[in-house]
Parts: structure tokens; sequence; C-alpha cells
């Protein structure tokens, strides 16, 4: 083993002192960014639960007329179809108007917090879209 006993020592530090360096900057991302995270989550779940309990009223509302249309002969397709169009219409009149008003917010939040990508933000708003989706579909 060869060593070079004769060359001067930079930059002396300890393991847990390079590990420090290399991950400040995860660590000041996450500070930095944590206070959005309890109200969008909050948010997103209230959300959630609002298209949940409006999905399932307006099924609730048309539980007779299923009911009528299935003795009248209707199949199970055509009485699934029937409620999920009308949960997609209910779906789309939340999203899209939601949508605009959350990229509105997102382009007045990014100047407020560096490092957000408009890459992240799509994936944000696509995420929240598949979650309500969920929501709306979801079996009651």
């Amino acid at each position: 083993m060869l060593v070079a006993t004769h060359q001067p020592v930079y930059d002396a530090k300890t393991m847990d002192e390079r590990w420090d360096e290399m991950f400040v900057r995860f660590r000041t991302d996450h500070l930095r960014h944590a206070p959005l995270v309890w109200p969008s989550s909050s948010s997103m779940s209230l959300a959630a639960i609002g298209v949940y309990g409006v999905v399932a009223f307006s099924v609730c509302q048309r539980t007779r007329e299923i009911g009528i249309r299935a003795a009248l002969g209707a199949d199970r397709r055509s009485l699934l179809i029937l409620v999920l169009r009308q949960r997609g219409w209910i779906l789309t009149a939340g999203l899209v108007p939601g949508r605009v008003a959350a990229l509105a917010a997102a382009t007045g939040l990014r100047s407020l917090v560096q490092d957000v990508s408009a890459q992240q933000i799509a994936a944000g708003l696509a995420g929240t879209a598949l979650v309500l989706g969920w929501c709306a579909s979801s079996r009651r």
C-alpha cells in the first residue's frame, strides 16, 4: 500500500460533516416546502369528501328512478352507464373551474417558491384529478 506522507491534507472533515454537506439541499427544500403541504393536503381531503358526498347524494335522489328502470327490464350495464354519466358530469363541473383556479394559484405561488417546475405543477394537477375521479367513481 502506498501512502503519500509528504502530501498536505486539504479539506479534512469527518464523515458526518460530509453527509451533512451532501444532504443540506434536501433538508432546506423540505423545510421550505413544508408550509405548503398541510394546507394542500387538507384541501385535497376536503375536496375528495365533497365530491364523494355530492355523488352519493345525487345517486340517493335517483334511487327510485334506478329501481323503476331495473323493474322495467334495464340491464345492469345500462344502469351503470346512467350513474357513471351523471358522476362524470358532476366531476367535470367541479374539475374544470377548479383546474383553472389551481393554475392561476400555481403561477402565483411559483414566484414565491423556487425550484418548482411546470412539470411538477402538471403532475400535481393530474394527481388531483385522479384522486377526485376515483372518489367520484367509487361504488356506494
